[in-house]
């Protein structure tokens, strides 16, 4: 979904056309409204060297309403065997650079049974954007190892008003947590319902902390007025909101108890619960569940914590009034 000019763009065309040339098939995907920063110059390279590219939903102006729907997956598969997903794009943002950062992000590798499920997911967005369905059969298989972990994958395939995959997973995840909830979202506006589960589970003494970023560093500074607004029944509830100081935190995290781990492209906020083509998945793999912690916990050590009398004194034309217009349209974000 997210990939802009740059250093990273051009070294990935590069490592793409050169598989290509050596006879390996390349397939891509690209949201066409995700990437419309890259020239089309960019995407003619790629095929002139043999790389296959189609775009998700082109706008169309008989239907104009339809292009609000996304497919905002990071997914990159190889060989049959692995499997990367997460919330990366092809960006010079999630390198920094001598004045910024990076920014925070997390990807996990992936291999054995899982990885034909993921191609399916793919297959799916493949031909729906008009790609050949006759894709190679000389795949390679890993022997899965026997200790591996069952891991849920939740697409958000075609999500409505009524019913979001992904909006049912983090709520019944988050209805699941007996000791601990740390949740991760660059966006986030959790609805009404959501804003009730996480209070309930505060006042059961749930240990509850939040991460997400602050207005300086975040690149949607609208979505963060919505926000932001949406903070005060949480901070008076005792849940714990960071702010990450270093630069935009972009990753999707959601850690319960020491035992379930919820990663992927979804963030916490209503385009991704209802609008977006999302890829999450959820594990109990410990080895999964601690590395996330890992991040978790560095994470909270370089952020801010936001205070409720901030929170209350905030700014009545930037925050309360412009934070509660946008929220109007909070369903668009």
């Amino acid at each position: 979904f997210f990939m802009t000019p740059g250093r990273r763009a051009n070294d990935f065309a590069a490592a793409l056309a050169e598989r290509a040339a050596a006879g390996v098939q390349v397939q891509l995907v690209i949201d066409s409204y995700g990437a419309n920063t890259l020239p089309n110059r960019y995407w003619q390279r790629l095929q002139a060297a043999g790389v296959q590219v189609v775009f998700f939903n082109r706008f169309d102006w008989r239907a104009p309403s339809n292009f609000a729907g996304r497919t905002h997956r990071k997914l990159l598969l190889i060989d049959g065997q692995v499997g990367l997903i997460g919330g990366a794009g092809i960006s010079d943002h999630w390198d920094g650079d001598e004045h910024t950062s990076p920014w925070l992000d997390i990807e996990v590798r992936l291999a054995g049974e899982i990885v034909p499920i993921l191609e399916g997911m793919f297959i799916q967005h493949w031909t729906y954007s008009g790609g050949e369905a006759n894709l190679r059969a000389e795949t390679f298989r890993a022997d899965p190892a026997p200790e591996q972990a069952l891991i849920l994958v939740t697409p958000g395939n075609n999500p409505t008003y009524r019913f979001s995959p992904i909006r049912a997973l983090k709520e019944n995840t988050i209805v699941a947590a007996r000791k601990r909830i740390w949740l991760a979202s660059p966006y986030l506006i959790p609805d009404r319902n959501t804003q009730e589960l996480l209070i309930e589970a505060k006042q059961s003494g749930v240990e509850i902390r939040i991460l997400t970023s602050t207005l300086e560093n975040i690149d949607k500074k609208y979505v963060y007025y919505a926000a932001y607004e949406l903070y005060g029944d949480l901070l008076e509830n005792g849940i714990e909101i960071y702010e990450y100081l270093p630069n935009m935190t972009h990753a999707k995290m959601l850690l319960v108890d020491d035992q379930w781990v919820n990663i992927g492209s979804a963030n916490f906020d209503p385009r991704s619960f209802f609008h977006n083509e999302e890829l999450d998945i959820s594990t109990a793999d410990p080895r999964l569940q601690q590395s996330v912690e890992q991040v978790f916990a560095e994470a909270f050590t370089k952020s801010q914590r936001m205070g409720l009398k901030d929170w209350q004194q905030r700014s009545w034309w930037r925050h309360r009034l412009f934070g509660g217009l946008v929220r109007f349209i909070q369903w668009l974000l």
